[in-house]
């Protein structure tokens, strides 16, 4: 889910909330081992400056986190 709402004619206000399956991965000697899966989330938000038709700028902040 992601948002865009605009807070004046060129900055719009961005948020996001992803989630999705995940997986821990580790070495064996030449094995790779994959321990467990699990549950892995993304909670951002950001500014976008439009300075132009086809430019924008963007200033975000992500939190990426994993559920055990």
């Amino acid at each position: 889910m992601c948002t865009s709402p605009p807070i004046s004619e060129k900055i719009n206000f961005e948020g996001k909330a992803l989630m999705g399956p995940c997986a821990g991965f580790g070495y064996d000697g030449d094995d790779i081992i994959i321990s467990k899966a699990y549950v892995g989330y993304d909670l951002g938000v950001g500014l976008r400056f439009n300075t132009s038709e086809k430019l924008s700028l963007l200033l975000n902040a992500d939190y990426i986190g994993v559920s055990h």
